[in-house]
């Protein structure tokens, strides 16, 4: 028999989104659970339209509750986890229908692209779980969904539009979260992931020193294995370069890049640093490795540290030496990887003509 997919959501005032994200949903799922903790657009109206299960529920200042509640009205055999401000790629319906047959793993994860503060970012989270009664979500803010054995790559990619910085301010949401992690973090003092989220938010509201501290204690208390480890001391190094403390920044990266030998983000920050304090050497030498190694697997990543963006760093490297025609190479090279890449289409037409 065949195993259901249900999409479980929770909303509140996303009548702006939600009937296009429900658009690509439409025909490649059995369900559709929707929780609305209080919408006064027409959200409401808008979920019942494209068919979707409407449950009320009163918010509580708790993501993981309203989640919960969503799972826990759903009927199918796994439960996809999506925000109003998502959207699931074409090709990502055959490899959860795949992962739903194997029928092996309780947890599956998915990879959300979203537009950050440095740039396109991809991070594996899970998303997907066998609605089992075991499955559930834990935190009030950043939540995560856990349940039986380790969760396992879907395949899938679903691309998050509501990271963006305009987007984050226009609906209020650093402040929202913040005053969360700040209730999270009295109601466990202890858990350096709280600490992590804490900086991360002061970090998107320009407030640098706050931020670095925060990940500072972050750091030194969380665990090796942390599955969010390699992301904080990134996130790290790029505060403290904005901070201009260039030498801590870059000891830090060096301290992890042996623990995370393919975690590419860490190189490409070492080769920022480098154009930061003009170390043409270490620059060059950063970019270049960073073509080697490619992209970041398994890892919270920029998108382009391990292709495009490197290319582009080495344009600007050799545009700056003089080296106009290895200059345009790098450019050409960024722009056939990402042909929407604005910045090397602008230097590229800034260089002067060669014969």
């Amino acid at each position: 028999m065949a195993q259901r997919l249900s999409i479980v959501m929770i909303v509140r005032n996303e009548a702006a989104l939600l009937g296009s994200t429900l658009l690509t949903i439409k025909g490649h799922v059995d369900e559709i659970v929707v929780v609305d903790t209080g919408s006064t657009d027409a959200t409401v109206a808008i979920a019942t339209k494209h068919g979707a299960k409407v449950i009320d529920e009163v918010w509580r200042d708790d993501f993981s509750a309203a989640r919960n509640v969503a799972l826990a009205n759903a009927t199918g055999d796994y439960c996809l986890t999506l925000d109003a401000d998502e959207v699931v790629t074409p090709d990502s319906w055959i490899h959860l229908r795949a992962f739903m047959t194997s029928n092996a793993q309780a947890l599956g994860l998915v990879t959300i692209v979203s537009e950050t503060r440095t740039g396109r970012s991809s991070e594996l989270i899970t998303r997907v779980c066998r609605r089992d009664g075991k499955s559930k979500f834990v935190g009030r803010i950043h939540e995560q969904l856990i349940g039986d054995g380790t969760p396992t790559a879907t395949g899938a990619v679903i691309l998050h539009a509501g990271y963006t910085e305009s987007m984050m301010k226009a609906r209020d949401k650093f402040a929202r979260n913040l005053r969360m992690l700040e209730q999270e973090h009295t109601e466990r003092p202890d858990d350096p992931y709280i600490l992590y989220q804490l900086g991360r938010t002061r970090w998107h509201q320009d407030k640098s020193d706050e931020a670095a501290m925060q990940l500072t204690d972050a750091l030194v208390a969380t665990p090796r294995n942390a599955f969010y480890l390699p992301a904080l001391v990134r996130d790290l190094g790029y505060v403290l370069k904005e901070r201009c403390a260039y030498n801590d920044a870059l000891a830090l990266v060096r301290a992890y890049r042996e623990q995370y030998p393919k975690y590419t983000d860490l190189v490409f920050l070492e080769g920022l640093i480098g154009m930061e304090i003009g170390d043409e050497a270490m620059m060059r030498n950063a970019f270049e490795t960073c073509l080697t190694m490619g992209e970041a697997s398994g890892y919270s990543s920029v998108l382009g540290v391990g292709s495009f963006l490197a290319q582009f760093n080495l344009g600007l490297f050799h545009e700056l030496a003089e080296n106009t025609a290895v200059a345009r190479r790098h450019y050409e090279m960024a722009l056939r990887i990402a042909p929407d890449f604005q910045q090397a289409r602008e230097r590229l037409a800034a260089l002067p003509v060669t014969r």
